[in-house]
């Protein structure tokens, strides 16, 4: 399918401006540009501090990459000119600056790369062939004029891409029943990367040539090359943590940052790990690759939903990738590009892609009906209440009966889960210790208690509510806030 920079279908409509896959403007650094990045600049591109309506515009091709030759590189960029996009995206121009030298693109056009699956796929944009002059890295700027000349230019930028005259400055091997043979063939995928952060690696690639599930442990010191770390698989491979222990263990942090995972062979699969960290040093890319839950999207996390909103930390790249089962996958992404996604929940990302059955309700924004409470005392008068918000990190209830009254509070956190105030079961054994009349029992352990409530209050509290005259019952619920677009 063609797509607008980040995945979406083009209308049938033409542009005024040609989208035809026309041959892109080449650019490479001036003649000042020492190898040293911002060198070439006598005068850095600046974006204007904001005084009116600006074009949106946006890299969507991952920097940092490393290349020989050229490299084609486009942005997507478009402004409002009289309620219309169809006259050139709304701009006059584009202006690309690199090192030094600029070159001015007329009109958006169709550029068709392969992906890292060998598949074409066809993008318009604003599009530059960078081209190496020597070795280096170059800083490149994208200014976006507006046709509409009430409005004011958006500088996007630097973006860093190095210029180089082998791609990949080390290549390693990853066999788990192999050897070890230092500097050419390792056991692990960390051993791998801790060879190559010692050995100063800027752009290296790792090759597992055994298929199988793969753990990831951390390397000792965060490390960061100028580009990316791209592991890529011969053979189908899974990486996956086999059990959750604690959320920080259930964490991928390989401590080196910017790892490309690259190719679908490659399956991460997100049913016992929390997210895939980075030190903040440069951002991962994940490139063509399968991510997942094994368990489906049902599946719960620690007897609930997932609590943090992302997958990927911080603001990673993700394109042309195969998503199912996740919630949250893309948010804070940098850029999502001709990505598949599908049978998840709650939040996607910040930007269009193609989503299949998106849908927060089936498994989770659901009252399962999991509590009944009764009360066979003496006293003339029982009640149950329970304060906090949905899924909330305290929560109470009170039980009350006659005069008499007492609380138990519990929560979402792992200390509770530790200490027996976590699960609804853990609720019930408390009613009925009380020795006061109280019966508790229980439909549905699955869920854990913070999503308690009654039917229909979407997991909040509520005020006294008697269980002597009739059985009270609680359903567990969580009230996941999904935005199709904000």
């Amino acid at each position: 399918m063609v797509g607008l920079g980040l995945g979406i279908g083009p209308s049938r409509r033409r542009f005024r401006g040609s989208v035809a896959s026309t041959s892109a403007p080449s650019l490479r650094p001036g003649s000042a540009w020492s190898g040293v990045p911002g060198s070439g600049y006598s005068l850095f591109p600046q974006d204007p501090a904001r005084l009116t309506a600006k074009p949106v515009a946006r890299i969507i091709t991952p920097p940092n990459q490393h290349f020989a030759d050229e490299l084609l590189v486009g942005i997507m960029a478009a402004a409002n000119a009289g309620g219309s996009l169809r006259d050139n995206l709304g701009l006059k121009h584009v202006v690309a600056y690199c090192e030094g030298s600029s070159v001015t693109i007329d009109t958006p056009t169709l550029q068709t790369i392969a992906d890292a699956n060998g598949i074409e796929r066809t993008y318009l944009g604003w599009w530059i062939k960078l081209q190496r002059r020597q070795n280096g890295t170059q800083h490149v700027y994208f200014e976006a004029v507006p046709a509409d000349d009430a409005m004011q230019s958006r500088v996007i930028g630097p973006y860093s891409f190095t210029a180089t005259s082998q791609v990949h400055d080390f290549a390693v091997s990853v066999a788990p029943t192999l050897p070890q043979l230092a500097g050419q063939s390792y056991q692990s995928i960390s051993a791998a990367l801790g060879y190559l952060a010692g050995a100063n690696a800027q752009n290296p690639l790792v090759t597992i040539t055994e298929s199988g599930s793969y753990t990831w442990s951390p390397i000792n010191t965060p490390y960061a090359g100028s580009g990316y770390c791209t592991i890529r698989a011969a053979v189908p491979v899974t990486i996956h943590n086999p059990t959750v222990t604690t959320d920080t263990a259930a964490r991928i942090r390989p401590r080196y940052d910017g790892i490309r995972l690259f190719g679908q062979n490659i399956t991460v699969d997100f049913a016992n790990i929390l997210d895939l960290y980075h030190e903040g040093l440069r951002e991962h890319w994940l490139d063509g690759v399968k991510l997942t839950n094994s368990g489906g999207r049902s599946a719960p996390w620690r007897y609930g939903r997932r609590n943090q909103n992302y997958l990927i930390r911080g603001a990673p790249y993700f394109t042309e990738c195969d998503i199912s089962n996740l919630p949250n996958p893309c948010v804070g992404a940098a850029l999502v590009r001709g990505c598949r996604l599908s049978a998840g929940y709650s939040d996607i990302f910040t930007d269009a892609n193609d989503v299949f059955d998106w849908d927060s309700s089936i498994d989770w924004a659901l009252d399962v009906p999991s509590l009944t409470i009764a009360f066979s005392g003496a006293e003339p008068t029982a009640t149950i209440a329970l304060s906090g918000a949905n899924d909330s990190a305290s929560r109470t209830m009170t039980a009350t009966w006659g005069s008499s009254s007492a609380t138990f509070t519990f929560g979402n956190s792992q200390t509770h889960q530790s200490d027996g105030t976590y699960l609804v079961s853990h609720v019930a054994e408390w009613l009925n210790g009380l020795g006061a009349g109280f019966v508790a029992t229980v439909l549905d352990n699955s869920r854990r208690a913070s999503s308690l409530s009654l039917q229909d209050l979407k997991g909040t509290g509520f005020p006294a509510t008697s269980v002597k005259t009739q059985p009270l019952s609680l359903c567990t619920m969580f009230d996941v806030h999904a935005d199709w677009y904000q």
